[in-house]
């Protein structure tokens, strides 16, 4: 929190202190309440903040909730809450906003729920010394603590709070995947209690919205190395200063791929038609099983380019790029 240029809207816990910061977005219809500081011991504040957004009809302008507003079938006290966590490739990630980049939070304030968005500390995330403050299971740590944060605060917002869903795509997924299995499980009670969480109240989901979680880490990371251990610039992905791919790094590369193609085969995967063996050869670029798959990408491709027309050749000539909306720190 020391750090200026970080928009933190709450001095303390207490959201009853924050009636003043709601504000009324013209263009999406919503009242808002972003920049929200989730942990009284946050490490990295830029990534462990939330934004709230609630449909017009369920706040008044002075900061308070209007119980009796109705908005699409519900009310301020019926509207499901829709908890989206930000986590992506369990890096540190900011909480999203409305109009920013994978956010489609309108679409849930437009249907009557509530929407927040949280973001989360990650496997790079350093505090102010310099200490590695972001090994697992630390971003399902800062997203229960959201979660208690929020019901800690319940009075004074509006939505049910015994309805959230929770929501997340590809490291999201797989936070949305464990709130839903983890709700109030004792194993987190310790890390709670370190990072400063609201230990009497519940991070339990209704029900979690998963997309494409990525969970089986150790498998994913053959795949990867099956799927791009050719192209050394995908290889690479330096973090800092551009690095060259060493023999070393050759030499795992291969040596993961080759897993790889001893895992598919050991999953004895058949066609769904046809019933035939999905295999992979030694090479990893032949057999039944990447016949199969270069069909299934062949058809996707097809159906892309057909979908996009005229457009479609920006984006196979690598023309086409995506301008993030701005958003202040």
């Amino acid at each position: 929190m020391k750090d200026s240029n970080i928009n933190i809207i709450n001095t303390t816990m207490e959201l009853s202190d924050c009636r003043d910061k709601w504000f009324f977005d013209e263009k999406y219809d919503c009242w808002c309440l972003e920049d929200v500081l989730y942990s009284p011991k946050a490490d990295m504040p830029a990534f462990q903040r939330l934004s709230i957004y609630a449909p017009k009809a369920y706040m008044n302008p002075d900061g308070t909730v209007n119980r009796a507003g109705e908005y699409c079938g519900y009310t301020a006290a019926t509207a499901p809450v829709l908890f989206e966590t930000n986590a992506a490739g369990y890096m540190q990630m900011p909480h999203k906003w409305l109009g920013g980049p994978r956010c489609d939070g309108e679409k849930y304030v437009h249907r009557g729920m509530i929407y927040v968005t949280a973001g989360c500390r990650g496997r790079e995330s350093r505090n102010e010394a310099g200490e590695p403050v972001g090994k697992a299971p630390i971003t399902l740590i800062d997203t229960k603590m959201a979660v208690r944060f929020l019901r800690h605060n319940r009075a004074v917002l509006p939505g049910d709070w015994d309805r959230v869903i929770s929501c997340g795509v590809s490291a999201g997924g797989a936070m949305s995947t464990l709130l839903g299995v983890t709700g109030n499980h004792p194993d987190y009670d310790e890390y709670l209690r370190e990072a400063g969480a609201f230990i009497d109240e519940s991070d339990a989901m209704f029900a979690s919205q998963i997309y494409c979680p990525i969970i089986d880490l150790e498998h994913a990371d053959l795949a990867y190395e099956w799927c791009f251990g050719a192209d050394v610039k995908c290889e690479d992905s330096p973090v800092g200063p551009a690095e060259t791919m060493t023999p070393f790094k050759e030499a795992l590369s291969k040596k993961l791929a080759t897993r790889y193609i001893d895992y598919v085969n050991g999953l004895a995967l058949k066609h769904p038609v046809t019933g035939a063996a999905l295999r992979l050869n030694p090479d990893g670029r032949s057999g039944g099983f990447y016949d199969y798959l270069m069909n299934l990408l062949g058809e996707s491709a097809t159906k892309f380019l057909k979908k996009k027309g005229d457009s479609a050749a920006d984006y196979i000539s690598g023309h086409y790029t995506y301008e993030a909306p701005a958003k202040p720190p």
